[in-house]
């Protein structure tokens, strides 16, 4: 038994190494098919989703989509560069803005009217709207230099 005891001990430092050796190789050299994780899609809008400066263009308008999982509430402002230009912002579900965009009068959901700045607060029921940002009575483009709506 004392002449196999030496040679049982340099046998399991060997497996060691080995093994060692193995996961650094591993790590070092990866496997070619690498897989990596899929980005996550949202599907409903939570958080902030209009901010910052924006430029509506002249006889135009520019919309943002949200989705609603469940009743939430939207709160938004903006403020124009001046109180020259103004510029109505609305709350409309898609088929009012498709209306809009043909030309047709429509009934938002809620309206600030043509102002250089305003607040929207409204709880809104689970589906799909736009925020539209209406210059299509404007003479020129307008900067609206603060837009923050946000999904609470």
């Amino acid at each position: 038994m004392d002449r196999i005891r030496p040679h049982i001990l340099f046998a399991a430092v060997i497996a060691f190494a080995a093994i060692v050796a193995a996961i650094f190789l591993f790590r070092a050299n990866p496997p070619a098919e690498v897989r990596t994780k899929n980005e996550i899609k949202r599907e409903f809008t939570y958080g902030n989703f209009v901010s910052g400066p924006l430029t509506v263009p002249k006889n135009e308008l520019l919309a943002f989509k949200f989705e609603l999982n469940r009743k939430a509430g939207l709160t938004g402002k903006f403020v124009t560069e001046n109180y020259k230009p103004r510029i109505a912002v609305s709350v409309v579900s898609p088929e009012a803005l498709e209306t809009m965009k043909s030309g047709g009068e429509i009934t938002p959901i809620t309206t600030t009217g043509e102002v250089p700045g305003g607040i929207i607060t409204r709880k809104l029921e689970p589906g799909a709207y736009y925020v539209v940002f209406d210059n299509r009575r404007g003479s020129g483009d307008v900067l609206v230099q603060e837009a923050d709506f946000t999904i609470e």
